[in-house]
């Protein structure tokens, strides 16, 4: 039986669960989760905005979160495992500007399963529970049943139910436009429905693969337990903004077209090869553009040496 426990994190003390192999390990070995996440937030989200955290688990990024939108803005924060939601209520105690749900979203008003803690395997990911499975009937709602005044950014990451979260948010997408970050599984493929419908929604989509190890950890820790380790995610925003970008500031801030990539090149300290990575699709032989024995993955500068050759 999983036990629960604190540790120091960036963010302030918080409760794990002992054997969350990912989020929880995280937090105890390193003192933060997915830390490129929480930067990539730092530059989009402002003081005031409402935030809405669709798939909360323990709280890891509702946090940084909270301390960007600030006194003045509101994280909305869904966690329907109770378990996992038992922990989110206790990092988040004392924090006037998260509001937290014991509620699954998705495509109607209702209720769901999902899995106990219980249920889990070996190896255990507790934020790997599956809406639509499991034990335990928890409340189901749409996005577009809560009352909203303002609605800025949605983080949605919830095990493959993400295109049921946005069809039960489209009248709340379509109003307030907010940016959009939503975890994309590798396993749907480049061209997948998800991908689609955030298109036919109006927007414009862009990778994002962080690790999950940084060398720049709140503890200072070398040790990378993650190797080779990432998170699959897309950032979209509304293609008016993307437009506004283009024409006001310059084309080269806004890609033509996104590439799906198995592993963001690093080398063995974690420092990511964005110039090498240049050169290689430039046309520089890649013996000339970077050592393979200083990488993390040798074998990640594959795909750029083969897509340089359709260039």
């Amino acid at each position: 039986m999983a036990e629960i426990k604190t540790v120091p994190t960036r963010h302030g003390n918080m409760q794990i669960y002992d054997d969350d192999y990912y989020i929880g390990r995280s937090l105890d070995l390193y003192g933060e989760y997915s830390p490129d996440e929480a930067a990539l937030f730092a530059k989009l989200v402002r003081p005031g905005f409402t935030v809405l955290d669709v798939g909360a688990n323990l709280g890891a990024l509702s946090l940084p979160l909270a301390e960007l939108v600030g006194k003045d803005g509101r994280v909305y924060a869904y966690e329907p495992q109770p378990e996992n939601f038992t922990l989110l209520r206790e990092n988040c105690a004392g924090r006037d500007n998260i509001v937290i749900e014991s509620v699954a979203l998705g495509d109607e008003d209702g209720h769901t399963r999902v899995t106990t803690i219980e249920q889990f395997s070996s190896g255990k990911n507790y934020g790997g529970a599956i809406v639509g499975k499991g034990d335990r009937i928890v409340e189901l709602r749409k996005l577009d049943s809560f009352a909203w005044n303002r609605v800025d950014f949605i983080k949605i990451d919830v095990e493959g139910a993400e295109e049921n979260v946005l069809t039960g948010a489209a009248e709340t997408i379509a109003r307030f436009r907010p940016i959009l970050y939503v975890e994309d599984h590798p396993e749907r493929g480049p061209h997948n429905s998800l991908l689609r419908m955030i298109w036919k929604l109006g927007y414009k989509i862009w990778a994002h693969v962080p690790p999950l190890f940084s060398p720049q950890n709140f503890n200072d820790s070398t040790t990378n337990v993650f190797p080779n380790i990432v998170n699959y995610n897309v950032l979209c925003l509304p293609k008016e903004i993307a437009r506004r970008v283009r024409e006001q500031c310059s084309p080269r801030h806004v890609p033509d077209q996104v590439f799906e990539i198995a592993e963001v090149p690093r080398t063995l300290s974690g420092k990511v090869l964005e110039v090498p990575v240049k050169r290689i699709l430039m046309g520089t032989p890649v013996e000339k553009a970077a050592s393979r024995d200083s990488l993390a993955n040798p074998a990640s500068l594959d795909y750029f040496v083969e897509m340089a050759k359709t260039l």
